[in-house]
C-alpha cells in the first residue's frame, strides 16, 4: 500500500511502555528478566502503568509519541494525543503537524474510543479500524514502537527522568530531532525498499499548502469531545437548531431537502469544525442505515428573516414535498382516478381496480380438517344451581315490569324466601299479578 502526500494516512497505536514510577517518583525499567511470556510483568503496579501513544505519517514515516500514567487505554488519553500530534509544537526543527484524512489504528482502540471517532468526525477526519490478525496493517506504526523503545527509551537507563512531564518534554526533543534526521552520531534517515529517501522532516515537508489542515482551536476540540453528538427533532419547518462553537449561538439548519425526513423525526447533529463556514453534520438511520449529510445555516438577515424566503408580492416558493407528501402524489398518480365514478388503479390492474383482499383464495389439494373425539357429558353429572336474589332486588325487578310494588310484596318474599328469592320466580309473580291486574292481590 502507498500514499500519495502527507497527512493523507496516519497510524495510532497505544501500548505500554516497559518502564513505571515509583510512589516516590523514581524512574524503573524493567529488566529483560522481568519480562517474559504469559506472565503479566506490571502485575503488583498496576497503578503505574506508563502508556505510550505512537502517531506515525505513512508518507513520511514521521514519529509522534507521548506517554501517559493510567490503568488502561481510555477515550480521553487517546483524544489528547492525537490533539497534540496534529497541533503545532514550539520547537520550529519538529515540523510535522495537521489532520490527517484517515487514521487508522487497532481494534481495541476503536473500540475503546467511540467518543473519540464521534469527535474527529467534526474534524472531517475518517477513522478505520485494521483487521485482527493482520500485522502488516500497522507495520509502520509497530516499527514506530520499536524505534522509540530501542532508541529513546533505552537512553532513560543512562539519564533517568522523574515524572511523565519530563518524560513528555525528553520525548518531543527526541522526536524532532529524529524526524529531521539531528541527533548528533545517528543516521535516522528513512529508508524503503533498500533505497536512502532521506529525513523524515524532508519528506513531509513536501506537503502542499491545500493539503495540509490545521487543527482547530484546542479548546474547542475538546468541548466537541464533552458533549459529542446531540440528538435533535426535526420541527414542523424542517429544520434543526445546535449550538455551534465558531459562531458561539444557536445556528439552524433546513434538512428539507434530505432523504427520507420526516416532521418530528430524530436525527444526530454534530457541528463541523474545519471549514469556514459553521456547518453541520446530520445523521440518521434510512433503510436500516445511518446515512450523514453535511448542511449549511440558514442566513437571517437583520431583521430576521431567512434570506431565501420569498417576499410578499414579489414571489412565491412552496415548501418542498416531504417524503409522505410525495408518497401520497405518486399513489394518486398510479391511481389515475381524475372524478369519484373513476376506478382507482384502473390503467395498471387492467380496468379491475385495486384488490387488497378479494383476491386471497387460499386453495391446496392436499388440506384437510382434522375432527377430535366428541366429549359426551352425562347430564346426572351436571349439577344446576339457581341463583338467588334478595327480596329487594326481586321488588325491583318487579316493579320495573309491573310499574308498582303491591302493598305487603316484599315481607312476604323474605318470609317465603328466607335464604333469598329464586331469580327465574320473578317471571311467575309478574304473571300472576298480570293475571289478576283487575282483581285486588292482599297478602296477609
Amino acid at each position: 500500500m502507498r500514499t500519495e502526500r502527507p497527512n493523507q494516512v496516519h497510524f495510532a497505536d497505544p501500548s505500554v511502555a516497559l518502564l513505571y514510577f515509583a510512589p516516590n517518583g523514581g524512574q524503573h525499567i524493567l529488566r529483560d528478566d522481568e519480562v517474559y511470556k504469559n506472565k503479566p510483568f506490571l502485575e503488583g503496579k498496576e497503578n503505574l502503568k506508563c502508556w505510550r501513544y505512537v502517531l506515525t505519517d505513512h508518507y513520511s514515516s514521521s514519529i509522534c509519541v507521548r506517554y501517559y500514567a493510567a490503568k488502561g487505554e481510555s477515550a480521553a488519553n487517546m483524544y489528547d494525543f492525537l490533539l497534540y500530534a496534529w497541533k503545532q509544537k514550539k520547537d520550529p526543527l519538529y515540523g510535522f503537524h495537521g489532520l490527517p484524512e484517515l487514521l487508522i489504528w487497532d481494534c481495541g482502540s476503536a473500540n475503546i474510543s467511540k467518543p473519540v471517532t464521534k469527535a474527529l468526525t467534526a474534524l472531517r477526519v475518517e477513522t478505520k479500524p485494521h483487521l485482527p490478525g493482520n500485522p502488516r496493517a500497522k507495520g509502520q506504526v509497530e516499527k514506530a514502537n520499536d524505534i522509540v523503545e530501542t532508541q529513546f527509551e533505552c537512553r532513560l537507563r543512562l539519564e533517568p527522568v522523574h515524572s511523565i512531564e519530563e518524560l513528555n518534554e525528553a520525548a518531543e526533543k527526541w522526536c524532532a530531532a529524529f524526524n529531521a534526521n539531528a541527533i548528533d552520531g545517528l543516521d535516522t534517515r528513512l529508508t524503503r525498499n533498500g533505497r536512502t529517501i532521506g529525513s523524515r522532516q524532508m519528506l513531509w515537508n513536501r506537503i502542499l499548502k491545500q493539503d495540509l489542515r490545521e487543527l482547530p482551536d484546542e479548546e474547542i476540540c475538546r468541548q466537541i469531545f464533552t458533549t459529542g453528538v446531540q440528538v435533535r427533532k426535526v420541527a414542523g419547518d424542517l429544520t434543526v437548531s445546535i449550538s455551534h462553537p465558531k459562531t458561539k449561538r444557536a445556528e439552524k439548519y433546513s434538512v428539507a431537502s434530505l432523504p427520507g425526513i420526516l416532521v418530528g423525526a430524530s436525527v444526530n447533529v454534530q457541528p463541523l469544525l474545519v471549514d469556514e463556514k459553521p456547518l453541520a453534520i446530520v445523521s440518521y438511520e434510512l433503510a436500516k442505515e445511518t446515512v450523514s449529510y453535511e448542511v449549511e445555516p440558514i442566513v437571517f438577515d437583520e431583521a430576521g428573516f431567512d434570506v431565501n424566503a420569498p417576499v410578499f408580492g414579489k414571489e412565491y416558493k412552496s415548501q418542498k414535498d416531504t417524503l409522505v407528501e410525495k408518497n401520497v402524489k405518486r399513489l394518486s398518480e398510479l391511481a389515475g382516478a381524475e372524478n369519484k365514478d373513476d376506478v382507482p388503479f384502473k390503467p395498471i390492474t387492467n380496468g379491475a381496480g385495486l384488490r387488497a383482499h378479494s383476491f386471497i383464495k387460499g386453495e391446496d389439494t392436499f388440506a384437510r380438517q382434522t375432527t377430535g373425539r366428541q366429549i359426551e357429558v352425562v347430564e346426572s353429572t351436571v349439577a344446576r344451581h339457581e341463583i338467588l336474589i334478595t327480596a329487594v332486588e326481586t321488588a325491583k325487578r318487579f316493579k320495573a315490569r309491573t310499574g308498582c310494588i303491591p302493598e305487603g310484596f316484599i315481607s312476604k318474599l323474605k318470609k317465603e324466601f328466607p335464604e333469598g328469592v329464586p331469580a327465574s320466580m320473578v317471571d311467575e309473580l309478574v304473571y300472576e299479578y298480570e293475571d289478576s291486574v283487575n282483581n285486588v292481590v292482599k297478602f296477609a
